[in-house]
C-alpha cells in the first residue's frame, strides 16, 4: 500500500497476493474474494463520507459458499459451491417406507440461483423474489470454475447435472412437499437452506438419476452404491474423461490450503 492508500493486487494463476501497509506481511486471497470485494466496492460505496471510511448503501448479506455473483437491472444471480463430502445419513422414501443409508458420498455441488428484482410498494423491505434454482456436480476446484453463471451441464468440461435422485435432467430440483423461501430482503442468508434441504430431505424413486453414462442404477440402488465410499465415482458419469479428471484432481489438490 502506497502513501496515498492504494492497494496493490498481484494476480497469480491460483491466487491473488495483496500488498499491505509497509511493514505488514502480504496476504493471499482467492480470485473470487477479489472479485467480490471489487463488486461490493463499486456497487455499494458511498463516496460522500467526509473521512477515509467507506459507508455501504444497502449492502447485501450473502449466503455461505458464494463464489460468483452478478447484478443486473432485473435480476441477481449467484453461484454457490459446496465441496464434496460424506453425508452421515441419507434417507430414502421407498413407497412410504423410509430407509436410512450411512456415510453417503456426495460430489462437489454447484448451485445456480436466480432472483428477480422487485419493487413492491406494499413491502419495501422485499427486494428480490425467487426465480430459478439449478444444481450441478463437478470434479473441478471452485477456483477453476468458469467465470460466468452455470445454467446447463457441460460434460466436456466436467460439469454435470447433479447425479442424485429428485433432480430433473435440466438440473431443476423436484421439491416434492418441501417449500423454499421465495421473497428476500438484502439479507440472502436463507438461500443456504437449499443445501440443507437437499441433504436432509428423503430422496425417492420418482425420477431417474441424471448424467449417468449407463442408467443401470435405480435411485435407491445408486444411493446404496454411494454409501460407504470415500470418493465420488465421477467415472460413472456421461462424458467422463480420465485425463481431464487427473488434471482436475491435481489442480484441486494444489488449490487446497496446506
Amino acid at each position: 500500500m502506497s502513501n496515498d492508500g492504494v492497494v496493490i493486487a498481484h494476480i497469480e494463476r491460483n491466487y491473488v497476493t495483496i500488498t499491505g501497509k509497509p511493514g505488514h506481511p502480504d496476504r493471499r486471497i482467492s480470485h473470487v474474494d477479489l472479485a467480490t470485494g471489487l463488486l461490493n466496492a463499486a456497487g455499494n460505496a458511498d463516496t460522500s463520507a467526509e473521512d477515509d471510511t467507506v459507508a455501504l448503501k444497502s449492502p447485501l448479506i450473502l449466503p455461505p459458499n458464494v463464489y460468483l455473483m452478478g447484478r443486473g437491472k432485473s435480476s441477481l444471480q449467484m453461484g454457490m459451491y459446496y465441496k464434496g463430502r460424506v453425508i452421515p445419513e441419507v434417507k430414502f422414501n421407498n413407497g412410504g417406507t423410509i430407509k436410512s443409508y450411512k456415510n453417503v458420498i456426495f460430489p462437489n455441488i454447484i448451485f445456480s440461483v436466480t432472483l428477480r428484482n422487485t419493487n413492491d410498494p406494499r413491502d419495501k423491505k422485499v427486494k428480490y423474489k425467487y426465480s430459478s434454482w439449478r444444481v450441478f456436480a463437478t470434479d473441478r476446484h471452485v477456483l477453476s470454475l468458469p467465470e460466468q453463471m452455470i445454467t446447463r451441464d457441460d460434460r466436456r468440461s466436467h460439469i454435470w447435472t447433479l447425479p442424485l435422485p429428485n433432480v430433473y435432467d435440466d438440473a431443476r430440483v423436484c421439491l416434492g412437499g418441501n417449500s423454499i423461501f421465495t421473497t428476500f430482503t438484502d439479507d440472502l442468508r436463507t438461500l443456504g437452506y437449499m443445501y440443507r434441504m437437499l441433504i436432509d430431505s428423503p430422496f425417492n424413486g420418482d425420477l431417474s438419476i441424471p448424467s449417468l453414462a449407463h442408467r443401470d442404477y435405480s435411485p435407491r440402488d445408486w444411493i446404496e452404491y454411494l454409501s460407504g465410499r470415500d470418493t465420488f465415482p465421477y467415472e460413472k458419469l456421461s462424458g467422463f474423461n480420465s485425463d481431464l479428471h487427473k488434471r482436475n484432481t491435481e489442480d484441486f489438490n494444489s488449490n487446497e490450503l496446506k
